[in-house]
């Protein structure tokens, strides 16, 4: 087998496991981004409602 054709990482290289790691990580980072965007979207809408109907409750609409 040609050993060019195939390189060969050399996983002792902390370059090598800085990349396998941010592999694993990237993936589950972004879900975890978008789960809290969603979160806070969802709360400041419930709570924009709620100031509305407050306001409608007081008799300022």
């Amino acid at each position: 087998m040609d050993p060019t054709t195939t390189p060969t990482l050399d996983y002792n290289d902390p370059a090598v496991k800085a990349g396998e790691l941010a592999g694993r990580l990237l993936p589950a980072c972004c879900c975890f981004i978008v789960i809290v965007v969603l979160i806070a979207v969802l709360v400041i809408l419930l709570r924009r409602r709620k100031d509305r109907e407050q306001r409608r409750q007081m008799g300022h609409y």
